[in-house]
């Protein structure tokens, strides 16, 4: 089958989920998730990729991503997926591949989009059932986004930054649009994680940001 190319040139922001092999968790453990944060804020600024988001679940993970130079994030899923599955077979004493060996990447059309990608995005504990709210995850960018929690790997988009009037408190704004999602939003089944009903953020329009490009 003819795959389309991924668009990796410089200044795209990508939405990006990786997903474990069936029957295999990427995530065992905290540590497993550490590891993760860790080489990805590493390869991230060795391939000159900025993250702005991110949630690990059990068996994959979602990014939100911005390459600063041409296939900058390609590099940086290869070197970060290659480096967490070596480390972790060895420490269970086992061989052979964890992730699957694509990943799969959204372009971020516009500043709306982008908006509802970090809500998806730092939710998605809260949709599987995991926490009673975003803010009590401790494994997505939530904290950093919307609560200021001082987090390296994290850079805000600049899109989410311009929520608020210049001086006003647009962690606040964005804090108001986590809750106008959530109020809206179906949680998925647990532990079979079925959607009740289908995703509400395909039609969840909270505001209108504007129809500029990101970038």
């Amino acid at each position: 089958m003819i795959r389309t190319p991924r668009p990796l040139h410089a200044g795209t922001c990508l939405h990006l989920t990786a997903h474990a092999l069936p029957g295999m968790l990427c995530f065992p453990d905290c540590d497993s998730r550490t590891r993760l944060l860790q080489l990805a804020l590493e390869y991230s600024r060795k391939s000159h990729c900025l993250i702005h988001a991110y949630a690990l679940m059990d068996n994959h993970l979602h990014l939100l991503v911005t390459g600063q130079v041409d296939g900058a994030v390609a590099r940086m899923m290869a070197s970060l997926l290659g480096r967490h599955s070596r480390l972790q077979n060895l420490l269970e004493g086992r061989v052979g591949p964890r992730w699957h060996w694509r990943y799969s990447s959204t372009c971020v059309e516009d500043k709306s989009h982008l908006l509802r990608c970090c809500c998806y995005i730092e939710a998605n504990p809260w949709r599987a059932g995991i926490v009673e709210h975003p803010s009590q995850s401790t494994w997505t960018s939530y904290g950093a986004n919307a609560m200021g929690r001082k987090e390296e790997l994290v850079t805000p988009h600049p899109a989410i930054c311009t929520l608020a009037a210049p001086g006003q408190d647009w962690r606040g704004v964005y804090r108001e649009v986590m809750e106008t999602y959530i109020s809206t939003g179906v949680r998925f089944k647990s532990p079979s994680r079925l959607p009740l009903s289908p995703d509400p953020l395909a039609g969840l329009h909270v505001f209108t940001l504007s129809s500029d490009k990101v970038g």
